[in-house]
């Protein structure tokens, strides 16, 4: 398995956050935004996100990257007994 480091640490942030910490990439291929989660974010926070839009609201893909705080995990089972998308556990903070 290999590993990479990333220039910019999300686990740093998660720790001055103290909150979930979501990966997001810049992308100005509406291809591939179309096939990936999308992120509106104002002011360094994600106030809207769409699994794989036909009309993407952001260049802001989301690969599946990110840190919760052992005090939100209790959110995955509640979203998924409601039947929420697995493939989009983003939404469990929302």
């Amino acid at each position: 398995m290999k590993t990479y480091k990333f220039k910019l640490s999300l686990k740093n942030t998660f720790k001055e956050k103290n909150g979930p910490c979501v990966m997001v990439e810049e992308k100005d291929d509406i291809n591939a935004l179309k096939r990936s989660g999308v992120a509106v974010i104002e002011n360094d926070i994600i106030v809207d996100f769409e699994e794989k839009p036909d009309k993407p609201k952001s260049s802001f893909a989301v690969p599946p990257v990110y840190i919760y705080p052992e005090r939100n995990l209790d959110l995955f089972d509640r979203y998924m007994s409601e039947g929420g998308n697995p493939d989009a556990r983003i939404n469990t903070v929302k």
